[in-house]
């Protein structure tokens, strides 16, 4: 019997309730890969830290009952999956960014770093990390971007040295939902790949 798959996902912005994002994610019927969610809750002003910890901690049992683990970020998701990845390389089997902001931290506006008060941190963090980030870690991420966004810009997604993807869709939130949902084979099959190594 193949060995359990869980994919955490994790939201962006906005992740106070997330219940549109469980409905899209109950689609998802792949053999031997079961899906659910981890709130960073971005707008509660807590360390960073703490937000990191939900994730991890998570990563951590699963992978303790012997499942492989893989992450999508959504998102402002995905520099929390970002820096995940530099906290447990060994524990995760791919790392999905999907529409995501995990770089150019100067880049997010004033209302934005107001209104979620680690958001900054977050993306300074997984920006110095891609930096420097090793090639064994880079070739565990897929990065899917659309074809224009115009709320985190395309040529801010792309990470050298990663497999950088376009999906044939237009906008932020359009893309998401359509990655999570027609485009999720594609993301299966990166997983399922990583895993064959």
């Amino acid at each position: 019997m193949a060995t359990k798959h869980t994919v955490i996902y994790v939201p962006g912005l906005g992740d106070t309730n997330i219940s549109g994002r469980q409905k899209l994610l109950s689609i998802w019927h792949y053999k031997n890969i079961a899906i659910e969610a981890c709130s960073m809750n971005w707008q509660v002003n807590e360390p960073l830290a703490d937000k990191l910890e939900r994730l991890v901690s998570r990563i951590d049992t699963l992978q303790s009952s012997g499942q492989k683990v893989s992450l999508i970020g959504e998102s402002a998701g995905a520099s929390a999956v970002i820096n995940a990845l530099k906290l447990r390389p060994k524990a995760l089997n791919a790392v999905i960014l999907l529409c995501g902001k995990s770089q150019y931290p100067d880049r997010i506006g004033t209302h934005l770093r107001h209104k979620n008060p680690r958001l900054y941190e977050s993306v300074a963090l997984s920006h110095e990390y891609i930096q420097a980030m090793p090639t064994e870690h880079k070739a565990k991420v897929l990065n899917l971007h659309p074809v224009a966004d115009p709320v985190v810009p395309v040529r801010e997604t792309k990470i050298n040295g990663v497999r950088n993807a376009k999906m044939p869709s237009f906008g932020h939130a359009t893309s998401i939902i359509f990655g999570m949902t027609i485009w999720s084979f594609s993301i299966v099959h990166f997983i399922k790949g990583q895993g064959s190594k």
